[in-house]
């Protein structure tokens, strides 16, 4: 089968990825349909098991998340059995299912799941939020919290000490503490999509795009722009020559590039389809500068994400040479 697939054009790989994944689509269609008759009928009680869920896990060889979850899904794939039909055509996914599914009832679930159909994973949170709208949030708060870093002295050194550890001499034990601040609050849909983008202009530094460093990096941003004591001298810019090419792009050209690609890599594919990613973003010269390409010519720089840039790299130097 290895072989098989290693002996494989792209298009035909992606040609059997899609019919398995069509073929996955359907069997997990069957499962929940099989799940839910099953629970429905208690049938696993004369067979030693005292709950479909256990049953699962011992018996089936799932893991307890994925046990819960499909269960959770063929409840209400029993309860409103179109569920089944938009699993399996591809029209709605598990996790969405389980987002919606407290809130559907026989009168509300068709136009719910009409909605849902081919909705994003933000769009089907943003649709579960609504249909339970919580009362305004409260005000905002902050506590001080204080970690506790167990650490051993042994010989002059500090060692993080692991829980349960036992050692064969008595060590003597320093508690570090270490302070740390919550803060609890909410934001609106501005300060969200700020947030949002600032993840991903952020994503090469923070690939996780932890809150704290997200918000670190932006109040030291904010710092440096408006507290005297931050300021940093910009350095002057050496003369340039008239008509001297350089590989660096200029910030105009940098501005109406991404102006034209929407802060988007801007790779498509031969069928016409774009890349469309925001994250990772980087600019590309279309031809490279070692080859005369320009650097002061928009039409010859393009943003790409790090994957498709790459991939043009290996396309014009090494499929090429």
């Amino acid at each position: 089968m290895l072989r098989r697939c290693a002996e494989s054009t792209d298009d035909e790989l992606f040609h059997r990825l899609e019919a398995q994944t069509i073929g996955e689509r359907a069997h997990l269609a069957e499962t929940l349909m099989i799940l839910g008759e099953l629970h429905a009928r208690r049938a696993v009680l004369p067979r030693a098991f005292p709950s479909l869920f256990v049953y699962c896990t011992q018996m089936l060889g799932y893991c307890e998340r994925t046990a819960y979850r499909r269960i959770a899904a063929a409840k209400a794939s029993r309860d409103f059995p179109i569920i089944l039909e938009l699993l399996r055509t591809g029209k709605i996914h598990l996790t969405g299912i389980l987002l919606l599914r407290e809130h559907l009832t026989p009168e509300n679930h068709a136009a719910i799941l009409a909605r849902a159909e081919g909705a994003s994973m933000d769009q089907l949170k943003r649709m579960a939020a609504a249909l339970s709208p919580v009362p305004a949030s409260p005000p905002e708060r902050t506590r001080v919290i204080a970690v506790v870093e167990k650490k051993a002295i042994f010989g002059g050194l500090e060692v993080l000490s692991e829980p349960g550890a036992q050692s064969e001499m008595p060590l003597p034990i320093d508690l570090a503490l270490k302070f740390r601040t919550e803060h609890i609050f909410t934001l609106g849909e501005g300060a969200e999509a700020k947030l949002t983008r600032a993840r991903e202009l952020l994503a090469h530094k923070f690939p996780m795009g932890d809150l704290e460093s997200i918000v670190e990096a932006a109040l030291d941003s904010l710092l440096d722009a408006v507290d005297p004591t931050r300021r940093k001298a910009r350095p002057d810019c050496a003369p340039r020559a008239p008509g001297e090419q350089t590989r660096r792009i200029p910030e105009w050209v940098l501005r109406k590039v991404r102006e034209r690609d929407g802060n988007r890599c801007a790779s498509v594919s031969r069928e016409g389809a774009r890349c469309g990613e925001r994250r990772f973003l980087q600019f590309d010269h279309i031809v490279p500068w070692s080859r005369g390409g320009r650097s002061d010519d928009p039409g010859n720089v393009r943003q790409l994400c790090a994957a498709h840039n790459r991939w043009a790299w290996r396309h014009a130097f090494v499929t090429r040479s």
